[in-house]
C-alpha cells in the first residue's frame, strides 16, 4: 500500500524518536543494560522497509538523505548485549529485526549513492524557474521548535496534514483563523502554556507555533481574539475539532 506523505511524516518522526530514546537507554550507567525489546526491533524494521520502498518508489533523494542522517551506530552495540545462546531464542528473533534494519539502510544507502548526484543536477537545472515563479524564495521545511518536535505533537501535525489543513513542509493551507484555532488546542493538548489566565483557562504559548509557522509576532492571538470577540467560529472549525476529538 501506498504511504500518504502524512504517514511517511509520521513514521519518520517515529523512526527519529525512537532512535533516539534507545540511544539514551543504551547509554545508561548500567554495565550491561538489557536488550531492547523484540516489539520495538520489528517496528524499526518494518518502519525503515516501507519508508525505503516509498524512497525508492517516489525518487525522494531529500526523504533519502534524512534517514540516512539518522544514527544508526547503536544497532552494533546492542547487538553486543544480546543473549546468543543457541537456546536463547529471544536474542536471535531480536537480531535478526536488527539485520533487517541493517539490510534496509543498506539497500538506502546504496540507493541513496547511486541517485543523489543525479538528482542533485537536475535540481541545479531547474533552480533558475523556481526563483521566478517564487518571486526569490524556495520554500523549504522549517526548523521546527524543541517543544513541537515530538510524538504528541507529530501526531496531530499528520492529522492536519491528512485533513489538508498543512503540508509537509508546514505550510498552512487555509485561513489565520483556522490555524489560531489550531495552535491553541495544541498549545493545550501539549500543556504549553505555564498556569491558568484569571478565567481559570490554561495560559497559551503562541511563539513556537509563530516560528514554525512563519507568522509576524501576536498575529494568532489577535485572531483568536477576534474569533472570541464575534462569536463566530471560523469556516471550517470542524476539521479542527475532529483533529483534538478525543
Amino acid at each position: 500500500m501506498e504511504l500518504t506523505k502524512a504517514e511517511v511524516f509520521r513514521r519518520k518522526s517515529f523512526l527519529v524518536s525512537i532512535t533516539n530514546d534507545i540511544k539514551s537507554y543504551l547509554e545508561t550507567t548500567t554495565p550491561t543494560p538489557p536488550p531492547v525489546s523484540y516489539e520495538n526491533c520489528f517496528y524499526i524494521a518494518e518502519t525503515t522497509k516501507c519508508l525505503t520502498d516509498y524512497i525508492i518508489n517516489n525518487n525522494d533523494v531529500k526523504l533519502a538523505k534524512e534517514i540516512l542522517e539518522i544514527d544508526m551506530s547503536l544497532w552494533d552495540k546492542e547487538k553486543g548485549y544480546l543473549d546468543l545462546d543457541p537456546f536463547c531464542k529471544k536474542g536471535w528473533e531480536i537480531l535478526r529485526q536488527i539485520e533487517k534494519v541493517e539490510e534496509n539502510i543498506s539497500l538506502l544507502r546504496d540507493w541513496y549513492n547511486n541517485n543523489s548526484t543525479q538528482t542533485a543536477h537536475k535540481q541545479d537545472s531547474t533552480e533558475p524557474q523556481q526563483e521566478q515563479t517564487t518571486k526569490g524564495k524556495v520554500s523549504s521545511t522549517p526548523q521546527i521548535p524543541s517543544v513541537l518536535n515530538n510524538d504528541r505533537a507529530n501526531k496531530y501535525f499528520a492529522k492536519a496534514m491528512e485533513a489538508g489543513l498543512m503540508n509537509e513542509k508546514f505550510e498552512w493551507q487555509k485561513t489565520k483563523f483556522l490555524l489560531a484555532s489550531f495552535c491553541r488546542e495544541l498549545s493545550i493538548k501539549l500543556d504549553l502554556g505555564k498556569g491558568r489566565n484569571s478565567n481559570g483557562e490554561k495560559r497559551l504559548c503562541w511563539k513556537p507555533f509563530e516560528q514554525l509557522f512563519n507568522v509576524p509576532n501576536g498575529s494568532l492571538r489577535a485572531c483568536l481574539n477576534d474569533i472570541q470577540k464575534t462569536g463566530n467560529s471560523p469556516i471550517g472549525i470542524e476539521k479542527i475539532d475532529a483533529i483534538f476529538e478525543k
